[in-house]
């Protein structure tokens, strides 16, 4: 285990293959690396000291655990899974990239924005976020999972040329969806969206929308929409603009 809470130069740590699956790594406030994680192993590593305008990157194929994140994540060379725990940034912007595999951000913090930068996920790959803060996640053709999240959501869809289909599950406030590219199909659960909260889909994709009791926005789709209703008990109204 590595701790360097007290260290404010550039930290490199390049990892082998550990005996017991599990390493423990405390950044300390500046640039830090950690390579070559090995598959199976579990590398929990504490950001809880790295300055808010520093950037951590992770690589190898381990599976990355990151705690206490107000920084910038680049995972883009992870081909583990990776779940963060997000702490309140100072300067309210937090920057993550993922990489290839199973991703999950979450407690993110009330007036935070979270930039999510999701081309590396695979296809048919989950990404989860949660909490109070606002995200928004680029170049999605994974899957993505929001429905504890809180604060509002936009996606920006790439062309799933794989499969040609991506699925999301809102949370409970505004979202957008947008990018969608022609011949792909978009399923969108919005069971979580609040009532009277607008969600708003566009592209030249093929959505299918569930479980609706908010209002939806499509005027700038070009593709098919099919949407799916359920009893609004809060005011019985429901509006829909495609």
């Amino acid at each position: 285990d590595l701790l360097a809470s007290t260290l404010t130069g550039t930290l490199t740590v390049g990892l082998d293959d550990a005996s017991d699956n599990a390493i423990s790594i405390t950044t300390g406030s500046n640039t830090t690396t950690v390579n070559g994680s090995a598959s199976g192993d579990t590398i929990t590593v504490d950001a809880g000291t790295l300055a808010f305008n520093k950037l951590l990157t992770l690589g190898g194929a381990g599976n990355l655990v990151v705690n206490n994140l107000q920084s910038n994540l680049m995972a883009m060379g992870l081909t583990g899974t990776l779940t963060v725990d997000l702490a309140d940034a100072s300067d309210n912007t937090i920057s993550v990239t993922t990489g290839s595999g199973t991703t999950e951000v979450n407690d993110s913090a009330l007036g935070d924005t979270i930039t999510v930068n999701a081309v590396a996920l695979g296809n048919d790959t989950s990404l989860t976020v949660a909490g109070a803060g606002n995200f928004t996640v680029s170049s999605l053709t994974g899957d993505l999972i929001a429905s504890s999240l809180t604060g509002e959501l936009t996606v920006g869809l790439a062309n799933n040329a794989s499969d040609n289909d991506i699925s999301i599950t809102t949370g409970s406030n505004t979202t957008t969806v947008n990018g969608s590219a022609s011949g792909d199909a978009i399923t969108v659960n919005a069971a979580a969206l609040a009532n009277d909260t607008a969600l708003t889909v566009a592209g030249a994709g093929n959505f299918t929308v569930s479980s609706l009791t908010g209002d939806l926005i499509a005027s700038s789709l070009t593709g098919s929409l099919t949407v799916g209703l359920v009893n609004n008990i809060a005011d019985n109204d429901i509006s829909i603009t495609t």
